[in-house]
């Protein structure tokens, strides 16, 4: 009789510990709801290097965060079930979210993690492949040269939609500052005192590009 109240005890323990578990969330090229509650932040696991998009509605309602594969939303007011979506910066891949706020909601900070299916996530690119070589132990380089696809990567990033940017299979962004004085851009433009805004930076495999404001 001595040992059912530890027993006990120890049930209650991992109650506890499941109850605190990830949704999963399975994609299959459906949109995925999500419901927020005001002033709650909800945690999606996606595992993928994702850029956010969403409607200009949604600005000064919805605070998005986003790195190292996870997406941090945060409803700062009610509104409405409202379209957005997670695009794998690698890969090009869509993913579609239907979120709506409230005032309350069943377990409001409960973390998401999706779940992929590589069979589905591929479907739209399936042909008879069974002649063509497997590239998938030499790896995917662009057709363009590296230098080219990078420069039109970082162009379409800056300035196409984001349904418009092709993706480049290898690339990253890394973290950089820009220095005071970079002589190897363009000595002339610096010795005129102008300042540059750095936008972002990358690198696939030894090159680099790095994209810049002057004012």
């Amino acid at each position: 009789m001595k040992r059912l109240p530890i027993l006990f005890a120890s049930l209650l323990i991992s109650f506890s510990g499941s109850s605190f578990a990830d949704v999963l969330m399975k994609w299959e090229r459906k949109p995925l709801p999500i419901a927020l509650q005001v002033e709650k932040e909800r945690i999606i696991f996606v595992d993928k290097n994702v850029k956010v998009g969403y409607p200009a509605e949604l600005d000064g309602k919805l605070r998005i965060q986003s790195t190292g594969g996870a997406v941090y939303l945060k409803a700062l007011e009610t509104f409405p079930s409202t379209r957005i979506e997670f695009r794998d910066v690698s890969t090009g891949e869509i993913f579609l979210f239907d979120i709506v706020s409230a005032t309350k909601v069943a377990n409001p900070e409960e973390s998401i993690r999706m779940v992929f299916d590589s069979a589905v996530e591929k479907q739209s690119f399936s042909t008879n492949r069974d002649d063509e070589p497997d590239l998938s132990l030499t790896g995917t380089r662009p057709q363009l040269p590296i230098p080219a696809a990078l420069t039109r990567y970082a162009a379409q990033s800056l300035y196409a939609p984001l349904r418009a940017v092709e993706p480049l299979e290898g690339v990253r962004r890394v973290a950089h500052r820009l220095p005071k004085k970079n002589y190897h851009i363009a000595p002339c433009v610096f010795d005129r005192g102008n300042t540059f805004n750095q936008l972002a930076i990358g690198r696939i495999c030894s090159h680099g590009y790095s994209s810049t404001k002057q004012r």
